[in-house]
């Protein structure tokens, strides 16, 4: 699609189909999974929450506004600014979140 001159097909194309994995991928083995649980609810970790749900909004906003500035056009600029972003989060995920555990979640 990108190559066909279609950047901002293939571009909305990405995001919603992760928006549909996620979805799928972890709405559907909750609910197969919950229902055989004793007390049919799992206690998980939501240390990372907060953060994570910013970074969301971070990232939306930069994709939305950087994409509204330019009449909705995509252009090579934007591409590293994305893959920019991107290798933020990556390092933050790996480093911050894995490596350094920030959030203790491996103490608990």
């Amino acid at each position: 699609v990108a190559r066909a001159g279609l950047g901002d097909m293939a571009v909305a194309n990405a995001v919603g189909s992760n928006v549909f994995d996620i979805w799928l991928g972890l709405g559907l083995p909750w609910s197969v999974f919950l229902p055989f649980r004793a007390s049919g609810y799992e206690v998980v970790n939501t240390k990372q929450l907060v953060p994570s749900v910013c970074i969301l909004l971070g990232v939306l906003l930069v994709y939305y506004i950087s994409i509204a500035a330019l009449g909705f056009r995509l252009t090579e600029k934007q591409a590293y600014l994305f893959i920019t972003v991107y290798l933020g989060f990556v390092a933050y995920a790996v480093v911050g979140v894995w490596w350094m555990d920030m959030y203790d979640m491996k103490g608990k």
